[in-house]
């Protein structure tokens, strides 16, 4: 006699999938485990900068650009940012060398 029941579909373990189910089911999981590691990691890292942002004195919500190093000075930089500035005509004469004074500092006394 070869009895069917009605819930038994395909044969074998797993519903006819035979080890590939329980393949699918482990790959899934481990897929599920990555996903919460990296989840959590990026949840730390933005944290973290948060945290340094806000000790900066900014606000965590926004960017801020890092603060100027203590005691540097402008330099040759800032001249010739200064003189670009100057030949695309985005400055006039009268600015270009009060900026330029303002860079180069006070003379000697």
């Amino acid at each position: 006699m070869n009895y069917r029941f009605p819930h038994h579909h395909g044969g074998g373990w797993m519903g006819g999938w035979g080890g590939w189910g329980f393949g699918l089911v482990a790959l899934g999981a481990l897929v599920l485990l990555v996903l919460i590691v990296v989840l959590m990691a990026l949840i730390y890292r933005r944290q973290s900068s948060h945290q340094s942002v806000a000790a900066a004195g900014a606000s965590p919500m926004r960017w801020a650009p890092p603060p100027p190093e203590a005691g540097r000075e402008p330099g040759p930089d800032a001249a010739r940012i200064l003189g670009e500035r100057y030949a695309r005509g985005e400055i006039d004469d009268e600015e270009y060398q009060r900026r330029l004074n303002m860079l180069r500092g006070p003379g000697p006394q």
